[in-house]
């Protein structure tokens, strides 16, 4: 039965396991996929808002993911029956996460939050003795059991790739490259940011002031300071080597933010020419868009 009336049902990812192993990380790279994501549900909402979500079809582009903690037995009982019970409406995988005993243990130390079966007692191999013994009521009814005692997050979503949408080649990395000038105002949220105001500046230059960074004119007097033709190489040595990286960890977007005083001649002309250069160097499961943020002032 199809869960929207599309002719295959939507995916349900459902993902629990011990209080520290990545659960809501999970469930932010699954929302990365295009999966409609809910992290920390309590175990009384999981079945009333996979019906909610149903009705109203919201369950993402490619269906929802669901993060569920589950504090008792009697929790893991039922929840066991809801699972079954959804299995018959939806295409469902059950991902049960799980860490060793001392990473946990760090992690928590690390973060300073509270364990939720440690209730007002301190967190001890006592509380974890306690979740591994509840947790295993539901490694024989998972799908996949994931330890992620050695993974970082971008390895997390990887391994996650792979077991949900299968050999699905992952999602482009979105880059984005910002012109502006720094007199309206530091363009942010960046990933890098390089300051142009060094280069020499075409405001000052007889019959350039009023035309933009895009104008061939403008392009050969910037073009004609050899500071700036060893500033592109440098920049863009730089990221054809960075970018994918950052998507091998599993980066979705990166941004890049290009200043010079005005943001109208300088770094117009420098962000267009980094979009240029790394459009030819970097081929593929990279996507690059550039913008100008001050061109009109």
């Amino acid at each position: 039965m199809s869960p929207i009336g599309s002719a295959e049902p939507k995916k349900l990812i459902v993902i629990t396991g011990a209080a520290g192993s990545g659960i809501g990380t999970a469930v932010r790279s699954l929302k990365d996929f295009g999966f409609n994501g809910i992290d920390n549900l309590p175990f009384e909402l999981f079945a009333p808002t996979v019906g909610l979500l149903e009705t109203k079809q919201h369950f993402g582009d490619i269906g929802l993911a669901i993060g569920v903690h589950l504090c008792n037995y009697n929790q893991i009982l039922e929840f066991k029956r809801q699972i079954s019970e959804q299995r018959k409406r939806f295409d469902v995988a059950l991902l049960c996460l799980f860490a060793s005993k001392d990473v946990l243990m760090q992690r928590f130390n690390t973060t300073r939050r509270r364990h939720p079966l440690a209730r007002l007692r301190p967190l001890s191999m006592k509380v974890l003795d306690e979740e591994e013994f509840l947790l295993g009521e539901l490694v024989s009814v998972s799908d996949h059991n994931i330890d992620t005692t050695y993974l970082s997050p971008g390895e997390l979503a990887c391994k996650l790739e792979t077991l949900v949408l299968g050999s699905s080649p992952r999602g482009a990395l979105m880059v984005s490259i910002t012109s502006f000038g720094f007199k309206y105002g530091l363009c942010t949220p960046l990933e890098s940011l390089y300051d142009v105001r060094f280069l020499k500046n075409p405001f000052f230059a007889m019959g350039l002031r009023e035309k933009s960074g895009l104008d061939s004119e403008v392009e050969d007097f910037i073009a004609s300071d050899k500071n700036s033709v060893e500033l592109l190489d440098r920049i863009c040595d730089l990221n054809s080597w960075l970018l994918p990286k950052y998507h091998s960890e599993g980066k979705s977007y990166f941004r890049i933010g290009v200043g010079c005083t005005g943001g109208r001649h300088r770094s117009v002309y420098i962000a267009k020419s980094i979009k240029d250069r790394l459009v030819k160097e970097l081929t593929s499961n990279i996507s690059i868009e550039v913008y100008h943020r001050d061109i009109r002032n």
